[in-house]
């Protein structure tokens, strides 16, 4: 019987080693999952539910986007963004404001390709919020962290705290008494990751390994009355009251949670933000989508043509005297863009023979001896600079072969109807100009691969000389040789539709590059071309697409204003835009779509703000004590060391402003001329501003010709192996702060 007690006692006690077991392999299953909230536009589609009344874009929440389900989110699709601080924002927070910016985006950049991390992402913490006690006491906001967190928001992720149990609907049945008569239907918006060979997905109650529950808030009021909205919402509290709390970097912007106190700073981020941000750009994520605002496609699925050249030589003259109407009647087909007309001067010669006599001569003597004079005759034209569509160069120039006719004269004394003018002989000789052929474009085409060459025809033309003969002279004007060559090519249609919709893969890794305006004053943006590859699925293939993008204005621009107080009259912190396209939005669905370019976020540059409440100790009249202010709006830069925080403005010296909002620029001007096949070297590039040394690469997208390299300290050497031509490069300084600015050069390869 002892034996058996024994026994029993026994089994009781492994079988609760087994149940512990599976519950911490549970609870260690649910901390490795990857917890995330897509956003996405509020109450739009199927989402009408999506109300004030049970919390959603409620005005004291602030929020921009609301939580979609599993397959519907929003997301951007650019893989190069740029963001910059305006005049504004640099004026308030100076170059500690602007670090604070980039070190943000620093953080941001340290997600590579997300296909490369693990499949529970253990490369990154479940949380990384740290508190500075100081900033903490004085109620300061962090400027990094802040920007962070709007930045989850902007990327396509709502809040996933907040998303963890939503209000679907709110009933109160008739002759019932609120609240306790009030019904609720709930649903959750969290997405799990379960890891799988498909990586399924669920939703779920744990952010970053702590688990919530919920309690239901209900005010018992009606829509846009007293007490204020939402009316009822479905609030989450962690089980474990000690577990961490609001870790995920995109629950910084739910006000109603503050998901980023005083004092709070962020060090990265957390493991459900890379989760929520892989989705939504993983390469396996295939959405019918534009490729972005201002996107040009290149298509070269067109079967080849064939064409014949033209000489280049002609379009450049013609091009400069004739406007575009009689251009184009010279060319037909030919597309003109633009046309910027210039008042010159054409100068014109004649040589004239005169027989005169010698001072020697014997009076009565007639005349023998010839005199050369030259006339010049100048007239007022207009000359254009025009730009053209559809012309494809074939190869180019900028020196070709002319022969010059040497001209003998026959005195004017000759018998009439005797040939004035002999040719001896032609001389060859290089001349600067504009050489070489091209072909025009049908109008329904953006571009052209060149695959090859068939036929090569080179065509001397003869300009004979014209003279004509008067008593005692001849005028004559001197002929030419010009040498041309044409080509029958064979290449390659390319179409190019603009924000092009197609079934689009994700971009598997974003960049963030900070471009500044030049001036603090005259705020231009100096317009940027990218040029990059991606991949979109037709008839169950993959196939890369070349897309180019002009960026004409910042993706997310930071600035500073006054930008009022929020319904309790308090200081708003932030003001920010988020603009959805729902143009591909499939019919009865909410999603997915696309985040659209370009963003402005203000911080309130009322601060450092203080709220005075009375409390019995101070009255008109009376100086408030510190237990009467409250710290309200105070933006800050710290981090965990014992630095004191930096508050804003600063102070910063307009020299540090100046040297880190205009960054590096180039001061060489131009390169000098090189020759095929002889070693090539320049002086080291120089420049200045930022904060030196500098280094010195091509901007993305640029090259030199074959057999020469930039170094990093600036020097191009090598030796040029051809062809020769006159190449159009692009050259990217970088100070030591990471500032960098573009230099554009044209360097002339000479045969």
């Amino acid at each position: 019987m002892m034996i058996e007690t024994m026994n029993v006692r026994m089994l009781r006690f492994l079988k609760q080693i087994v149940w512990l077991t599976m519950l911490v392999a549970c609870v260690l299953a649910n901390w490795s999952a990857r917890a995330f909230s897509l956003g996405g536009p509020i109450a739009n589609g199927p989402d009408s539910y999506q109300t004030i009344t049970i919390g959603y874009n409620a005005q004291v929440f602030g929020e921009l986007n609301a939580p979609k389900v599993i397959g519907e989110g929003y997301r951007r699709v650019t893989p190069i963004m740029y963001y910059a601080p305006d005049g504004n924002f640099a004026a308030y927070f100076g170059s500690d404001g602007i670090n604070a910016l980039d070190q943000a985006f620093t953080i941001l950049n340290g997600v590579t390709n997300v296909d490369a991390y693990s499949t529970n992402l253990f490369e990154f913490p479940m949380e990384a919020q740290r508190v500075n006690q100081l900033a903490a006491n004085f109620g300061i906001t962090d400027v990094k962290s802040t920007v962070l967190g709007e930045m989850m928001e902007q990327l396509g992720l709502f809040q996933p705290v907040r998303a963890v149990w939503m209000l679907r609907s709110r009933f109160l049945p008739p002759g019932g008494v609120c609240p306790t008569g009030e019904e609720y239907f709930i649903i959750q918006r969290n997405i799990d990751v379960v890891p799988s060979p498909t990586d399924q997905f669920q939703y779920t109650d744990y952010v970053n390994g702590t688990l919530y529950s919920f309690f239901i808030f209900e005010s018992c009021g009606a829509p846009g009355v007293s007490p204020p909205d939402p009316v009822a919402d479905a609030v989450e509290v962690p089980v474990d009251p000690l577990a961490q709390q609001f870790t995920a970097v995109a629950d910084a912007t739910s006000v109603f949670y503050d998901g980023m106190l005083p004092g709070g700073f962020y060090t990265g981020l957390t493991r459900d933000d890379v989760a929520g941000l892989r989705y939504l750009i993983d390469t396996n994520n295939f959405a019918i989508e534009d490729a972005s605002a201002g996107t040009t496609e290149f298509l070269t699925n067109s079967q080849p043509a064939v064409i014949a050249t033209q000489d280049l030589s002609v379009l450049a003259a013609d091009a400069l005297t004739n406007d575009p109407v009689t251009l184009a009647g010279l060319f037909p087909g030919l597309v003109v863009t633009g046309t910027v007309t210039n008042l010159g001067l054409s100068v014109s010669s004649t040589v004239t023979e005169t027989l005169v006599n010698s001072p020697y001569d014997p009076p009565g003597t007639p005349p023998s001896h010839p005199l050369f004079t030259t006339n010049f005759t100048t007239n007022v034209v207009s000359f254009y600079q025009e730009t053209f569509g559809n012309v494809v160069t074939n190869s180019f120039s900028t020196r070709g072969l002319i022969g010059t006719i040497t001209v003998g004269l026959t005195p004017p004394t000759t018998p009439a109807g005797t040939t004035i003018l002999t040719t001896n002989k032609a001389r060859l000789s290089f001349v600067n100009g504009v050489f070489g052929d091209f072909f025009i474009l049908p109008a329904n085409l953006c571009g052209a691969g060149i695959l090859s060459n068939i036929l090569t025809t080179v065509t001397a033309t003869t300009n004979a000389p014209v003279g004509s003969a008067s008593t005692n002279s001849v005028t004559f004007s001197p002929g030419s040789i010009t040498f041309t060559t044409n080509h029958e090519v064979v290449y390659l249609p390319v179409t190019c539709p603009t924000d092009p919709v197609a079934a689009w893969q994700g971009i598997g890794q974003m960049t963030f590059l900070r471009r500044d305006f030049d001036s603090l004053l005259n705020q231009f943006w100096d317009p940027v071309t990218n040029e990059y590859t991606k991949y979109v699925r037709t008839n169950g293939f993959i196939v890369p697409q070349r897309i180019q993008r002009i960026v004409t204005a910042p993706d997310f621009l930071f600035s500073a204003a006054d930008i009022g107080v929020n319904a309790q009259g308090a200081p708003q912190g932030i003001s920010r835009n988020l603009t959805f396209n729902q143009a591909n939005v499939p019919a009865n669905q909410a999603g997915p779509g696309t985040i659209q370019s370009s963003t402005t976020i203000t911080f309130n540059s009322v601060g450092p703000a203080y709220e005075v409440a009375f409390t019995g100790s101070s009255f008109l009249g009376q100086l408030p004590t510190s237990d009467d202010l409250a710290v309200e709006l105070t933006w800050g830069s710290y981090d965990g060391t014992t630095n004191t925080p930096v508050i804003y403005p600063n102070g910063t010296s307009f020299l540090q402003l100046e040297q880190q909002v205009f960054g590096p620029s180039v001061i060489t001007t131009s390169l000098p001329n090189g020759a095929v096949g002889v070693a090539y070297s320049t002086t080291p590039l120089a420049g200045t501003g930022g904060k030196p040394p500098y280094t010195w690469a091509l901007t993305p997208g640029s090259g030199l010709p074959t057999g020469l390299a930039l170094s990093t300290g600036g020097l191009i050497s090598g030796t040029p192996a051809g062809p020769a031509n006159t190449y159009d490069l692009s050259i990217r300084i970088t100070d030591s702060a990471g500032a960098f600015n573009d230099a554009s050069f044209t360097l002339i390869i000479d045969p």
